[in-house]
């Protein structure tokens, strides 16, 4: 299938002016297979909106694994729109949603955005001691990113698309 403009003229939500394109296409996609891809551009501002739908049907499944070497943080992730990333050691739940980030990157590159997102956190956090805990928290993830600190990463996606890339990675088939 080729592109296919669905609409063109729409209002942006970014700057308010119409100028927005919103096409649909098919694509093959490396670990996703052939997926519909829905995206939007605006002309006027450059915001951009893009969301996938997958078209290969899979069993849902479960990676855990335990990273306690460097070497490990090499290890790639995938991570669809449905997928849960969970690191309990260090309190992360990335959960899945229509507004949930597809990626494919290694466990430093989860780590990065989990690292990411508490400095974010702790920059709007209202008192001193919550802020103080937070830095205990992101001084974890660094540890963790830089490989000096042993955890546990669990990908798990019902639809069977979000997975760790190794033979070290236990993986088990879920319903």
């Amino acid at each position: 299938m080729d592109r296919v403009v669905l609409g063109s003229g729409e209002l942006c939500p970014c700057c308010g002016k119409r100028k927005v394109v919103v096409y649909l296409e098919e694509e093959q996609t490396p670990y996703f297979g052939k997926s519909l891809i829905f995206a939007a551009r605006c002309e006027a501002c450059g915001y951009k909106s893009v969301d996938a739908v997958y078209r290969d049907p899979r069993p849902g499944a479960r990676y855990v694994m335990r990273v306690e070497r460097v070497e490990d943080l090499d290890i790639r992730v995938v991570r669809s729109s449905t997928t849960c990333i969970v690191i309990p050691e260090l309190g992360v739940r990335i959960e899945p949603g229509a507004l949930g980030e597809e990626f494919i990157t290694n466990i430093e590159g989860v780590l990065g955005r989990v690292l990411n997102a508490a400095l974010v956190g702790a920059a709007w956090l209202p008192d001193k001691k919550s802020r103080l805990q937070a830095g205990k928290a992101i001084r974890e993830i660094l540890k963790a990113k830089e490989g000096k600190r042993p955890f546990t990463i669990i990908v798990e996606d019902r639809f069977g698309y979000g997975r760790i890339i190794s033979e070290k990675a236990e993986k088990k088939e879920i319903r």
